[in-house]
Order: C-alpha cells, then sequence, then structure tokens
C-alpha cells in the first residue's frame, strides 16, 4: 500500500447512489510520536491528518460508511467499524522497521456532500522522509474517527502494547528503527 501511496498520479473515486452522501473533511486530527533512546533522544513530533467519508444510506442495506483514514479504508456500521484495507503503518525487514505514513489532506473546501455522481481526486504531494535508526521506545498517540477498527490493528501490530482512552489509542514499539513519511494530499471534486 505505501508503495501505491509513492506514485504520485491522481487517485479517482468514483461514488453513485440515490441516497449516498459523500464528505471530505479536513479537520486536524492530531497524531504524535515521541522516542527515546538511540542516537535522537527525547524527540516528539506531532502530525496533523484529516479523513474522507462516504455514507451510503439507502432501503436495501445497512446504513454503512466508508472511511478513509492514514491509508486504511474502515468500513463503518451500526455503532462499530472494521479495517478492510490496512493503514500506511507497518513493521517491516523482519520487524525491525517501524513505518508510519501520515497523509495532511488539503485543498479549497472543508466538506462536500451531495447526491447522484461525484468523482474525486486524490494526488500526494510534498513528501518528506524521516529516519531514526534503533529507537529504544517509540509511543505512537492517535486520535481516529473509527478507533475500534484502529485498536484491533494496532494490537496486533505491537504485540498488544496498547491503551484506548475513548477516541484516542497509545501504541508503543521498543528497539525499532522508525522511518516516518509525511506527505499531503491534494483533494479535487468533479
Amino acid at each position: 500500500m505505501i508503495e501505491d501511496a509513492e506514485n504520485t498520479g491522481p487517485f479517482t473515486l468514483i461514488f453513485d447512489g440515490p441516497k449516498g452522501i459523500f464528505h471530505v473533511f479536513y479537520e486536524k486530527t492530531f497524531y504524535t510520536l515521541q522516542d527515546r533512546g538511540g542516537p535522537a533522544e527525547n524527540v516528539s513530533l506531532n502530525f496533523s491528518s484529516g479523513y474522507f467519508k462516504y455514507r451510503a444510506s439507502n432501503n436495501f442495506w445497512i446504513d454503512q460508511e466508508l472511511i478513509f483514514e492514514n491509508g486504511a479504508l474502515i468500513i463503518a456500521q451500526g455503532g462499530s467499524s472494521a479495517i478492510r484495507s490496512n493503514p500506511f503503518i507497518k513493521l517491516e525487514e523482519d520487524g525491525s522497521l517501524l513505518t508510519l505514513w501520515f497523509f495532511d489532506l488539503v485543498g479549497d473546501k472543508e466538506s462536500v456532500s451531495g447526491n447522484g455522481l461525484a468523482t474525486v481526486t486524490m494526488e500526494s504531494k510534498n513528501r518528506r522522509e524521516m529516519i531514526y535508526p534503533y529507537v529504544e521506545n517509540t509511543t505512537i498517540t492517535m486520535y481516529s474517527y473509527a478507533p475500534d477498527a484502529f485498536e484491533i490493528y494496532m494490537r496486533d501490530l505491537s504485540g498488544g502494547n496498547i491503551y484506548r482512552n475513548n477516541d484516542t489509542i497509545t501504541v508503543w514499539f521498543e528497539n525499532k528503527t522508525v522511518r516516518i513519511i509525511h506527505s499531503e494530499m491534494s483533494i479535487g471534486f468533479v
């Protein structure tokens, strides 16, 4: 998935539903990464991100939302959520490299909604990459619009090193090289 995001050509989503509603929110959701130990001591990094979601309302199925948040495609139904496509947070190289890819959604509008055919284009821009070798303890605190789904994914990824308080999830990793990639995601509508 990260490899897909490295291709900066526009990514297009088309939604067509009689009662579907598409929303893009540019609220700043803050993610904090702190590392202690290794060559870079006591570094705290803050990243912000938005999300977008599609709410499908119809008479034949349960109302549901499709949410894109930090690379994850999440489906939410009836008060619970599940990740359908993994986020851009993963362990690589036999678990020794923790890669985190953060997106800051940018655009002219804070939200868009309506009925009918909608085309949404997304393009990754202004990529920055930071590497922190051999970090003794890495703590990630994130606020999520789909905390149930992220809690399950992050629990599995961290081996159970996780704490959740409502919509805020804190997870920690030990003795990893940390690679952080931060990109702006430009959103356009047709």
